[in-house]
């Protein structure tokens, strides 16, 4: 398959103004190894569904919350939001807590979020 990304980064054909709803979530959502048009967010938009895919490859809600910044920092209107992920995407974070330390961003994210 071929990646290809709006303007803003996202897996999406186009940025409007306007849109449905948005689809935020992890790499489900974002629709990794697959074509844009293999993506739930776009069989909406065939359904006359304005939906704007903002799933990310990751486990983190943190990304999530990042990209909804980054279309509300563009004034991109939304009615309601999707929200989507694998079950038992925690099951890593579990393997983390009771290391001394974590390496990279996910020990900081452990050492923030989840210790405290």
């Amino acid at each position: 398959y071929k990646w290809k990304t709006d303007k803003l980064g996202f897996k999406n054909l186009k940025v409007k103004k306007d849109y449905s709803f948005i689809a935020l979530g992890d790499s489900y959502v974002e629709g990794m190894c697959s074509n844009i048009d293999e993506t739930f967010p776009h069989y909406l938009n065939k359904k006359n569904i304005d939906t704007y895919n903002l799933g990310v490859q990751g486990w983190s809600d943190k990304q999530a919350l990042s990209a909804l910044n980054i279309i509300e920092n563009e004034n991109i209107n939304y009615e309601g939001i999707i929200f989507g992920y694998l079950a038992d995407r925690f099951n890593r974070e579990k393997n983390f807590l009771n290391k001394k330390e974590a390496a990279g961003g996910i020990g900081k994210i452990i050492e923030i979020e989840l210790s405290s």
